[in-house]
């Protein structure tokens, strides 16, 4: 795993446009919910905030609507028939 400050900053934009940050923000949540030291730490060390769990449901949400509907466009336009 790579901490977000490890990327160049020119690359670090990408990690919004990543599903797999908003699944694993949620499993991270999922599975270190109990509030103590321990479970704080892991997920002060990884950037997660419990409160944002609908955030990142929604990003999930939104990501799936707009890269699908980018793939259906990209198909119509290279689909039509050359003459």
């Amino acid at each position: 795993f790579v901490q977000i400050q490890q990327i160049p900053v020119y690359l670090r934009w990408a990690q919004w446009l990543c599903t797999l940050k908003y699944a694993l923000n949620l499993l991270l949540v999922a599975e270190f919910h109990e509030k103590n030291y321990v479970n704080d730490m892991i997920l002060d060390q990884a950037d997660v905030n419990r409160d944002d769990v609908s955030f990142y449901i929604g990003m999930l949400v939104v990501l799936a609507i707009v890269f699908r509907t980018g793939a259906a466009i990209a198909l119509v336009i290279t689909s039509k028939p050359s003459h």
